[in-house]
């Protein structure tokens, strides 16, 4: 479920930009659009300047991004939930203790049999 959750943002918009990367070599625009890189946003200028073609970036997304980010994110996902839950039964317990608390304060002579 982390993984489900947290993986994978990183990395779509990775392939988003391969995606517009790959179209531009098709309609065979791409050396327009290296020479010309402010009509497009600002990562993709930077994989405009780091890539010649679209298997460069395919190879980048598969060998460098995409297992570091998904992993990194899961961890970091997990690591939120886990605090969450430490804090939530901080406060349970806490709240148990403080009802029990103030039952003795309100009746006093209500006890259990």
């Amino acid at each position: 479920m982390i993984g489900a959750v947290g993986g994978g943002g990183v990395i779509n918009h990775a392939y988003d930009r391969l995606d517009e990367f790959c179209k531009l070599e098709e309609n065979n625009q791409l050396i327009d659009a290296k020479n010309n890189p402010s009509n497009y946003s600002s990562m993709l200028q930077i994989d405009l300047e780091q890539f010649k073609n679209s298997n460069e970036f395919k190879a980048y997304i598969h060998e460098e991004y995409e297992p570091n980010t998904d992993k990194a994110e899961a961890i970091s996902i997990g690591l939120l939930f886990a605090i969450l839950a430490e804090i939530a039964l901080l406060f349970s317990v806490s709240m148990k203790f403080a009802t029990q608390r103030l039952w003795r304060v309100v009746c006093p002579y209500n006890k259990k049999t």
